[in-house]
């Protein structure tokens, strides 16, 4: 009895040998569990650690060489991810989950030309990848070609009509060739199938707003601020809208807000300026045009609005100099104010080349 129980202990003997190989067998996957668990988990670096060890244990473990893979990809370590997909892909050449990841590794270092291949044949192993097209899309749009992108977006949704990110992004694209309503269109569909997308709705707002659609806008911006209450964009525009529609005092909320999230936007104060300015808050505005110049010393037209703030109070002292200013940094509108004021004009610097930054996503402000 007791040599038996040994040579079962031992696993001598051919029958216990095979179980032994087995149970090996079983600890290589259970290695591999694991680091897919600590993946799933977004405890990263312990999964690498992990998957390190199933590779080094089973040198043709697919789903490990797989594992570490996406877990390189997500920690940025792209050279890595790319060697691992490429073992994948020498292991298994109709892994088509591969070629996407590596397509991506190549993307996220602006390789899209590689990227592209990599996506190529990932469609060429399963012709129904929607994510390969939106992906090969995404690199498409990086590489300048958009309307290829809008093909591959397309594709995408012909594979899948619940693809959120494919009408989402074919959505931007419309809207940046200023075909607002078919953005919409796409924009309200990816909102239909992801209410949560905060993105969206901020886009869907945009094209809105360009179609002057002001109201409709601010209800999408509403629903972007109640998505993420820190989305400082939207409090911008909803406050810019609000302007338009005359509602000075909630557009004076809104960049309120914003400034309380982001002490030194310079915009939001030269918008608050503008909405005071309005209500005939003349030295209310003068405050905030000086504290948009103090962020930004180059802001032309801070200064010009600061000027016309200042005649409407009566106070010329520092009408000139500011008028100046602003037409030193090639506000032109400026000159005309300059000699309606009498002003002394200064040569103004025409090596300096200033872009007007006053709003970040609307068309811009009347300030006749």
């Amino acid at each position: 009895m007791k040599l038996s129980y040994r040579l079962t202990f031992l696993c001598f003997g051919i029958s216990c040998f095979f179980f032994c190989l087995q149970v090996v067998a079983q600890q290589k996957q259970d290695i591999t569990a694991i680091g897919k668990s600590l993946y799933e988990k977004k405890n990263y670096k312990a999964a690498l650690t992990v998957y390190n060890e199933a590779v080094a244990a089973n040198r043709k473990d697919t789903n490990a060489y797989f594992g570490r893979g996406l877990t390189n990809l997500v920690l940025h370590n792209y050279d890595d991810a790319i060697k691992d997909f490429k073992k994948v892909i020498k292991l298994d050449p109709k892994d088509a989950e591969a070629y996407l990841h590596k397509g991506a590794a190549y993307a996220a270092t602006a390789k899209y030309k590689e990227a592209i291949k990599e996506y190529n044949n990932a469609i060429a192993i399963e012709p129904s990848y929607a994510d390969a097209y939106n992906f090969r899309g995404n690199a498409k749009y990086a590489s300048a070609d958009t309307n290829g992108a809008m093909e591959d977006y397309s594709s995408a949704i012909k594979v899948d009509s619940d693809y959120a990110d494919a009408y989402f992004n074919r959505g931007t694209i419309h809207e940046q060739r200023k075909e607002y309503a078919a953005a919409i269109t796409d924009l309200t569909i990816a909102i239909a199938i992801n209410p949560g997308d905060a993105d969206a709705y901020f886009n869907r707002a945009f094209a809105q707003d360009a179609l002057h659609d002001y109201r409709g806008a601010i209800g999408d911006y509403n629903v972007v601020i109640r998505l993420d209450s820190l989305f400082t964009e939207a409090y911008y525009n909803r406050g810019i809208d609000k302007e338009k529609l005359g509602v000075y005092y909630l557009a004076i909320i809104d960049f309120d807000a914003l400034l309380k999230i982001d002490t030194n936007d310079a915009e939001a104060y030269f918008a608050m300026g503008i909405a005071k300015d309005s209500l005939n808050y003349h030295m209310n505005a003068i405050r905030d045009y000086t504290t948009a110049i103090r962020i930004n010393p180059d802001f032309a037209e801070a200064y010009y609005n600061r000027a016309e703030s200042n005649i409407m109070m009566g106070r010329k002292d520092q009408v000139c100099a500011d008028l100046n200013v602003a037409y030193s940094l090639n506000f032109q509108k400026a000159l005309k104010a300059l000699t309606d004021n009498k002003c002394t004009i200064s040569k103004p610097d025409k090596d300096t080349q200033h872009e007007s930054k006053i709003l970040r996503f609307l068309s811009g402000w009347n300030l006749e």
